[in-house]
């Protein structure tokens, strides 16, 4: 076997083969591939090379592993192509990757060794020390002024480069003046230009990039066809008698450079020059970093108001809870983790006088899951009263919902019908297991009929029936709940949510609402939430 690619789209990648014959997945840091995922445990599943085939195994993980959808119970042969499910993080299991092959682009970058340069600078020393020469100097200060009053202007940073190019190619009477901007990947992009005609990329040496980038110091070459250390075929072809290579750099932080070169007849650029085009650049970099400070400022500001909006929106789909129902006593907490919550809980009359009740949580956090939380409490709304038995319910809101969200956007529900008379059908679509607690103390959970809505919809739900009898209770919660933890600390769990239940029974519900509440932040210690909690409790009066 050649190896394969255990593969977590958007998180992580590990190699199975002969040199890494094992890879272990889990929340915890000993794990291999370690995932940010709520319903993982902390060791949770192992991949390894046996009799050269690939296999997977659960390591007594507490929400199990799936491949294809089918739980693993004991050490099971992977493939190409196979899915594992592992808490509510899909991996895929793919060949070795190949080398990519990088594209080329309209720059081309050229290696060259890294010997001395003609003549090296730091910008603080261009910008510290006065120049000789008053009157090319008065001049220079001439063109800086009119220079600075455009960069105070509002404009597209594109426009207001290729206008200081424009200038500079005024002032120096170079044979060509060019502004690269570094891009998110770190790449150069000709950004404004001005000078004769391109007719091919424009090429610059790497080594004279490496030095203005990386140690931010300004370059003047005197004469590149005489400077072994940095002969670019590009400049010796192009007759180029001088060069100025400067970064745009504000505080350390680089965007970009600006490049000027000369031919014969003009003489070659001199120290002055390279303070004057230094200086340029360092008033072109504070405004970038202005421009984009202001841009991210009003895009943040704009994102806040269009989440406040979606935030007030969202607490008008979501139901309030009535305080009882025909035979049972109802109370609920939620509690977002941010402005829009994943989290789902809500009723609706069902049919013959009974109530429907759910609990349900998308994967995922912020804007997108909150989206399918409102699509999903829409279709409940308008099924809700045409179906009694919870298992079809869930089964069409599955194929329903995967036909309106991409493979990694599920959602896990807990779907409940209730009669006045005490009897509840359920259906635990890959949720929390209910807990119920009944009058006499003992405690039972309500596990899973079918996996998460959305995952794989071709696969049926099932369903439960219980009932309940005066006294009895039942907590149906999200894991914001039991995965609540300290900074670093244990999860609150099933045993502290178990706990409080068993002190407070026989409380009012919004009481016990109050004490879970409390136990909770006594157990985090303030730690901001991690995830959005949700809990719904429902007593048989």
């Amino acid at each position: 076997m050649g190896g394969l690619v255990i593969q977590v789209p958007g998180k992580g990648r590990c190699v199975l083969d002969a040199a890494q014959p094992e890879v272990t997945v889990g929340r915890g840091t000993g794990n291999l591939l370690v995932l940010e995922d709520g319903m993982l445990s902390r060791h949770h599943a192992r991949c390894f090379l046996k009799e050269n085939r690939a296999w997977v195994e659960d390591l007594g993980s507490r929400h199990g592993t799936f491949l294809n959808g089918r739980r693993v119970e004991q050490a099971t042969a992977m493939k190409e192509g196979d899915r594992l499910l592992v808490g509510r993080t899909e991996i895929r299991v793919l060949p070795p990757d190949q080398d990519p092959t990088k594209p080329s682009g309209a720059i081309v970058v050229e290696d060259h060794p890294h010997p001395q340069l003609t003549l090296v600078r730091p910008l603080s020393e261009l910008f510290s020390q006065a120049a000789p020469g008053a009157d090319h100097w008065t001049k220079a200060l001439d063109f800086l002024h009119d220079a600075s009053l455009d960069l105070l202007k509002e404009a597209d940073p594109k426009v207001m480069l290729e206008r200081m190019a424009t200038g500079l190619h005024g002032f120096l009477k170079p044979h060509r003046v060019a502004i690269l901007l570094r891009q998110p990947d770190g790449e150069l992009e000709l950004t404004a230009y001005a000078g004769k005609t391109q007719t091919e990329p424009f090429r610059i040496s790497r080594s004279l990039v490496a030095k203005v980038l990386e140690r931010q110091e300004a370059v003047l070459l005197r004469d590149p066809a005489l400077d072994s250390a940095y002969q670019s075929a590009s400049m010796v072809l192009s007759q180029i008698s001088s060069a100025i290579v400067t970064p745009l750099a504000l505080d350390g932080q680089v965007e970009g450079l600006l490049y000027a070169d000369a031919r014969v007849p003009r003489d070659p650029f001199t120290e002055e020059d390279l303070r004057l085009v230094s200086s340029l650049a360092h008033m072109a970099a504070a405004k970038l970093q202005q421009t984009r400070l202001l841009s991210e400022v009003a895009h943040k500001r704009k994102m806040e108001e269009e989440l406040a909006l979606a935030r007030r929106i969202q607490e008008r789909l979501m139901p309030l809870l009535p305080s009882e129902l025909p035979g049972f006593e109802l109370a609920s907490l939620h509690e977002p983790s941010r402005q829009v919550s994943g989290d789902l809980f809500g009723h609706f009359p069902g049919p013959d006088g009974s109530a429907w009740l759910w609990v349900a949580d998308v994967s995922g956090k912020g804007l997108g899951p909150g989206l399918l939380m409102a699509t999903m409490q829409a279709y409940l709304d308008a099924w809700a009263d045409s179906t009694a038995d919870p298992g079809p319910l869930a089964d069409r809101l599955s194929h329903t919902l995967a036909r309106h969200t991409t493979r990694n956007r599920y959602i896990t529900a807990f779907l409940l019908r209730a009669e006045a008379d005490g009897t509840v059908y359920y259906c635990n679509a890959g949720h929390n297991p209910g807990l119920l607690r009944r009058a006499d103390g003992t405690l039972e959970q309500l596990e899973s009929q079918g996996m998460p809505l959305a995952l794989f919809p071709e696969q049926p739900h099932g369903g439960a029936r219980l009932q309940l009898k005066p006294g009895d209770l039942l907590a149906i919660f999200t894991d914001g709940i039991t995965e609540a933890a300290p900074v670093d600390g244990e999860d609150f769990d099933l045993t502290g949510l178990e706990g409080v239940l068993s002190r407070h029974a026989k409380a009012p519900l919004p009481e016990l609402i109050a004490r879970i509440s409390e136990a909770l932040h006594e157990h985090t210690q303030g730690a901001p939430l991690a995830d959005d909690r949700t809990l719904v409790l429902i007593r048989r009066r």
